[in-house]
């Protein structure tokens, strides 16, 4: 599972967003300035990680990097729907 941490008015977080979204690649997105949802979060983003930047990438709960991390991701989604498509 991939899930994003961002926030309204960045737009590094919307051409993350947007690139999955192209792709069909589903994501779990998180709001860390949202109060409700943030809390939920906030020992992953702030507490064990310390985050200071958005947006922050994590596949399967292991942080994989920012904004550069989204071409490798959808690059592997890609090869994992050609593999299953052949076989």
């Amino acid at each position: 599972m991939i899930t994003v941490y961002g926030g309204k008015n960045c737009s590094a977080c919307d051409g993350v967003k947007s690139a999955l979204n192209a792709d069909k690649i589903e994501y779990e997105y998180v709001d860390v300035f949202d109060p409700e949802i943030a809390q939920e979060h906030k020992d992953t983003f702030f507490g064990e990680h310390n985050f200071r930047s958005i947006p922050q990438i994590f596949v399967d709960k292991e942080h994989v990097g920012s904004v550069s991390a989204v071409n490798d991701i959808i690059s592997k989604a890609r090869e994992s729907n050609e593999q299953s498509d052949r076989g």
